[in-house]
């Protein structure tokens, strides 16, 4: 059994109706992933899309790490990426995107500076639905420091993905 949580209920609507067309056999928690509860021990937590580049404090991405640690059997794998000061940085930071899918299309803005990264979506993706949204992230550079280890600036190549065995 696969067990999905997510603090949004309309990414949990939207990954329950997506359950019902695959046939699989998901269970969907409204919790956040900075205090959630589970039934018991699992083998494997997995977290993508950036999320843990949210935990900006030092104390809560240890707290979220003893967390997930809590939850996992002997030998489990916690699996998630994060973004690099690099990438907030020197790739995607003063950049814009703009593109046309099949499902709608977008014009995506960023900038960066001062260790916050802040998006701007504009555009017919189901997300935007016509308007403009800004999204900003504060202090990446202090989760992706504390993440990799490091005090200084980050390598541009460290901490591009992470395999943690507990």
């Amino acid at each position: 059994m696969l067990i999905g949580i997510d603090n949004s209920e309309e990414m949990l609507a939207e990954a329950m109706e997506k359950r019902v067309e695959s046939g699989h056999n998901i269970l969907y928690l409204l919790q956040d992933m900075q205090d959630f509860e589970l039934y018991g021990t699992v083998r494997a937590v997995i977290s993508v899309c950036d999320s843990m580049n949210y935990l900006t404090d030092e104390e809560d991405l240890e707290y979220l790490f003893a967390l997930v640690n809590n939850y996992l059997d002997p030998g489990g794998l916690f699996i998630f990426d994060m973004n690099t000061v690099h990438k907030y940085r020197d790739v995607i930071g003063d950049t814009t995107i703009a593109e046309d899918r099949e499902d709608g299309s977008f014009i995506w803005e960023n900038s960066y500076g001062k260790g916050k990264f802040v998006v701007d979506n504009f555009g017919l993706c189901e997300k935007a639905k016509g308007k403009r949204i800004s999204e900003s992230a504060p202090d990446h550079e202090n989760t992706c420091r504390r993440a990799d280890g490091q005090g200084g600036d980050t390598d541009k190549d460290a901490g591009n993905g992470f395999l943690v065995r507990y």
